[in-house]
């Protein structure tokens, strides 16, 4: 921080207005007095997203820096970087493609294409419980198994039963990222009902028994060595599902699991609640909505 803002020693000014970049100038100069630099810079920036939205986020957290620094910030509202921002909004227009929520109705018709004998498709209907937790896939599942973190990820010490279903404790997610506390959410037990997510967990554990540290959906491959869901497999599988359903399955992913819990949740009018009362709320819906269900 010291290197970044202070002052140079001298300086001098090219033809063109500004201070010439070389080793002497380069890291110590004072950024908020030289606009065309913002300019340039996110202007590269705009290569590698694709919003200009995040553009815009990156140039409200350089602000802020400057701000809390106690820098002069008057560069932020210069006309060439004012120009490049408005010049980007207009190269830059990104539509998102939304994913459709994989509502219970799916989740069902997915069910009966499961052979549940097979640990595979164990594993694979098992992170539907994310569903019932609104857990990010990236909570959920790793990328790879040989890059697995307990510390990050759910692992199969990361779940313990209990008569009321199971309770699952997170140490970091995006919005815990310090992993100092621990999130203890509880995971409903949903009689007779096919996508009861502790049922499906405790028929996983008890057809691939795996270490503590190990992941959560691990389950024993063709060779019979132990692999795991990823995230990769997880989109996958849902896509094959979806396609088997007559669905398009370029309108679900992962995130699909997350928007649903969510969706069903407002949908049951206890959003409210939920947001008072925080998991337990949400995990009574459930059971309520889910027991006059059968799968």
């Amino acid at each position: 921080k010291t290197s970044l803002y202070q002052q140079p020693p001298s300086e001098t000014i090219t033809p063109s207005g500004t201070p010439p970049l070389n080793d002497a100038t380069s890291t110590s100069f004072n950024s908020s007095r030289y606009p065309i630099y913002f300019a340039t810079f996110f202007t590269l920036v705009s290569f590698s997203v694709k919003s200009h939205h995040t553009i815009n986020n990156y140039l409200s957290a350089l602000r802020r820096l400057h701000a809390f620094c106690h820098l002069d910030a008057s560069a932020f509202d210069d006309i060439h970087v004012k120009l490049t921002q408005t010049g980007l909004e207009k190269s830059t227009i990104h539509i998102p493609y939304h994913k459709a929520p994989l509502m219970p109705s799916i989740l069902f018709h997915f069910h009966a294409h499961l052979n549940l004998r097979i640990s595979a498709h164990l594993a694979l209907g098992a992170p539907f419980f994310g569903f019932f937790t609104i857990f990010r896939t990236a909570n959920l599942v790793p990328q790879a198994f040989h890059s697995f973190s307990p510390q990050h990820l759910l692992s199969r010490g990361s779940i313990h039963f209990n008569d009321s279903g199971a309770c699952l404790t997170v140490t970091r997610t995006k919005t815990r990222q310090a992993g100092d506390t621990a999130l203890v959410v509880p995971v409903p037990l949903i009689p007779r009902s096919s996508l009861c997510p502790t049922t499906a967990l405790k028929l996983l554990l008890r057809m691939v028994p795996a270490p503590d540290p190990c992941p959560l959906f691990t389950f024993a491959s063709t060779s019979n060595q132990l692999t795991c869901i990823t995230a990769k497999s997880l989109n996958d599988g849902i896509k094959h599902l979806a396609s088997l359903i007559s669905l398009d399955p370029q309108d679900f992913s992962g995130h699909s699991l997350r928007l649903a819990g969510a969706s069903f949740a407002v949908s049951q009018r206890s959003f409210l609640s939920f947001k008072e009362t925080g998991a337990l709320t949400l995990k009574v819906v459930f059971i309520t909505a889910f027991s006059r269900q059968t799968g």
